[in-house]
């Protein structure tokens, strides 16, 4: 029901209804159609055509389409699922509909680093094993949050002021997660970050992840050599990962 409440006129969020417009925004946001038709006009485009940036607002927008769900309407919800449990998103400002397309509205990072290349970019080691275990301590806070990000790969994680913020939440979703399911977050995570992250802490990270779990050395063993070989079969080249020079440097 917490959740559900930012869909409702609230001491947080009201409903919009005007000038051909409807949705949700949070109270506070008073952006109106002409101001959203500026921003679209005006903003700078930040991936492809569907996502701009105005005035400290990002902007997606999506064309909404018969028999498929809203994903701009689902990131809406999702953002606030994630507030409401404590973990970092970019504050979601509005939902719109104008015509036949959508628009969720949530706060720019100006300053944020997407997880790659803020973590392939820290030169010194004892820097890297504090944003590792603050890392993995967020995934497993997420997991533990019975929360599901199918698309759990670096480039949806931005690093803001020592904090870690999920993007595109319009493949996440409530729901207990398997054992399955966490280990496919792993090794999506494990094969979207460069070479400047070596195997040792790829399995520091995982230590960190399990948080004192009572987990044998076997077992541990085992589950990182599924990661492995999900990660074997993704194009991590775009990432600069060559899990083979990985190996070779650690004379695996």
């Amino acid at each position: 029901s917490r959740t559900r409440r930012c869909l409702l006129d609230s001491s947080e969020f009201r409903r919009v209804n005007s000038q051909g417009m409807r949705g949700f925004r949070r109270r506070g946001f008073d952006w109106d159609r002409s101001k959203l038709e500026t921003a679209i006009r005006d903003g700078r485009q930040l991936k492809s055509d569907t996502v701009l940036a105005y005035q400290g607002v990002c902007i997606k927008q999506r064309q909404r389409r018969l028999f498929h769900r809203d994903r701009c309407r689902t990131s809406w919800i999702m953002s606030r699922a994630f507030e409401i449990r404590g973990i970092e998103v970019p504050q979601a400002l509005a939902y719109f509909v104008l015509g036949d397309t959508s628009y969720f509205l949530c706060e720019y990072l100006q300053d944020g680093q997407l997880l790659n290349n803020y973590l392939s970019d820290i030169p010194k080691n004892h820097q890297k094993f504090r944003a590792l275990k603050a890392l993995a301590q967020w995934v497993n806070k997420i997991h533990s949050s019975r929360l599901w990000q199918r698309d759990f790969k670096s480039s949806n994680i931005m690093s803001s002021g020592n904090r870690y913020y999920m993007l595109d939440l319009d493949s996440a979703r409530v729901q207990t997660l398997n054992l399955d399911q966490k280990i496919m977050n792993l090794a999506q995570l494990n094969a979207s970050v460069s070479n400047q992250i070596k195997l040792k802490d790829r399995l520091r990270f995982l230590s960190f992840w399990l948080d004192g779990s009572s987990w044998t050395r076997e077992r541990r063993r085992a589950v990182y050599a599924r990661i492995w070989a999900i990660a074997k079969n993704k194009n991590t080249a775009h990432y600069g990962l060559d899990l083979d020079e990985l190996r070779k440097e650690c004379g695996a």
